[in-house]
């Protein structure tokens, strides 16, 4: 006769033994039975589903994964909301590849009850993901909830809520560039009062140079940077006249476009070798400093914003070409350290490249790279199949750092070191790809750390133990 054990009787690190035990799908089945069977054991549920989930995800399980979600949320009402966040930070990207929106809205009305929860995770990727998906509408209703109580939210530092925020100013501001198309007059005034609601509190100066600028044509006698009044003042003007042309041209949303472009918006970047045709131009050294700046590299939790945004420069530097912004030998160059760029980004995020399907829905200025498409959709199984693993390694093997931007990078860094400030030295050692590292690395090479791997910090204890929980970039 089979004996039933009566796990109420059980402490939970009798509960964790057995359950680390048992193989993945074993885990899970037990997990399950115990919720259903025995949901008073002092365990602890969500982080217990945390790892099993890549197991599951891997496999092709997302729907039992949500299944236990929804049975957790019926036995514990209330109490997912404050437990999601790795939970849906990695079931979430899984729905989108699936392309399963259904699906998709449910978790998000789960992170609108809490947005606060999952601000140093999910909260602000999923803002990025549905704008770079097509889902304008969705973003921009998100943001309209999710705004207020993170800028409420007296544990957070900083202003969390500013790309949510900029994300409604930006939809305004299409809704208003309809309206201009139409032959209507804008109110400055009301635009200001309406978005005062939101934090920007500019001068009513500022609000009609933007209106001004949104019912102009660019005036192509007057397309140098000495023609207006500083910098920053050009580089407002190219970014509102680009989401314009990007409307225009691809029908491609403010909230999209302005995201290719606002990490342009640093006046120090321009002007390095030539004052005329080429002030647009940047370094490839300095370029690819300056996004590896914005991101994440210990957490990878901003990976698909910053890879969005790498490749989105193209689209600017397209529009800048086609209106004379900069010139032919410049854009080509530019063009090549784009493409540079967007090669560092996939060898250093080349297991999440999955994730990344969203570019090939963009408008396209060259032939479609159906080679390139099926590379990022088969990472999908990356850790399931080893093919994958090898046809990624032989695609990246094609790019060659060319002469010209060694040249740079060599440059950049012996200024550098005889400056006194940090460089980076040459590294001949070849990666696990076969080979050399990038010369100026954009990212961690290595893996995103998982939850029960070794805490990059040195504790010794596992990730999800340790700084898991800590705000990204502290």
């Amino acid at each position: 006769m089979v004996q039933t054990i009566n796990w109420y009787e059980k402490d939970s690190d009798e509960i964790y033994d057995h359950f680390n035990s048992l193989r993945w799908e074993d885990a899970y089945l037990f997990l399950s039975d115990m919720l259903k069977n025995n949901p008073d054991a002092p365990i602890f549920w969500i982080d217990l589903l945390a790892d099993l989930e890549e197991y599951m995800l891997g496999n092709g399980m997302a729907k039992e994964v949500i299944e236990f979600i929804d049975l957790y949320r019926i036995t514990f009402p209330g109490a997912y909301e404050n437990e999601y966040q790795y939970i849906e930070l990695e079931l979430i990207p899984h729905l989108f590849y699936l392309e399963d929106i259904d699906t998709l809205k449910k978790r998000i009305e789960i992170l609108k009850c809490n947005p606060v929860e999952g601000i140093d995770t999910v909260s602000k990727e999923l803002l990025f993901k549905l704008i770079y998906h097509g889902f304008s509408d969705l973003a921009v209703e998100y943001s309209q909830v999710v705004w207020k109580p993170l800028s409420e939210a007296e544990d957070l530092i900083g202003h969390p809520e500013n790309d949510f925020c900029i994300s409604i100013y930006l939809n305004e501001l299409e809704n208003r560039y309809h309206s201009i198309q139409k032959g209507e007059t804008i109110n400055a005034e009301l635009l200001r009062k309406e978005m005062e609601v939101y934090g920007f509190d500019d001068d009513i100066e500022v609000f009609q140079d933007v209106i001004s600028r949104l019912s102009e044509d660019i005036n192509m006698s007057k397309t140098m940077h000495a023609d207006f009044r500083n910098i920053k003042d050009y580089l407002l003007f190219l970014n509102i006249q680009f989401v314009k042309y990007m409307k225009d041209e691809y029908n491609l949303p403010f909230i999209l476009s302005d995201r290719f472009f606002n990490l342009l918006q640093k006046p120090e970047l321009f002007g390095r070798v030539d004052t005329e045709k080429g002030f647009l131009y940047i370094p490839y050294p300095v370029l690819s400093e300056h996004y590896d700046r914005q991101y994440d590299n210990i957490f990878h939790m901003n990976l698909v914003e910053i890879f969005g945004k790498v490749f989105g420069l193209k689209y600017v530097y397209h529009f800048f070409h086609v209106h004379n912004f900069i010139d032919d030998n410049f854009y080509k160059k530019m063009s090549e350290n784009i493409h540079f760029l967007e090669y560092e980004f996939m060898v250093n995020s080349r297991e999440s490249l999955w994730q990344m399907m969203f570019v090939f829905d963009w408008p396209r200025l060259f032939a479609k790279d159906i080679y390139r498409m099926q590379i990022f959709s088969d990472t999908y199984r990356y850790n399931i199949d080893e093919k994958v693993a090898e046809n990624l390694k032989n695609y990246l093997k094609i790019f060659i750092v060319p002469e010209r931007i060694q040249s740079e990078i060599d440059i950049h860094n012996n200024l550098k070191k005889e400056s006194g400030l940090d460089y980076v030295p040459e590294n001949d050692v070849e990666s696990d790809y076969g080979f050399p590292d990038p010369e100026l690395p954009i990212v961690n090479p290595g893996p995103k750390i998982g939850r029960n791997d070794p805490c990059p910090c040195g504790s010794g204890k596992k990730y999800k133990k340790c700084c898991l929980d800590k705000p990204v970039n502290q």
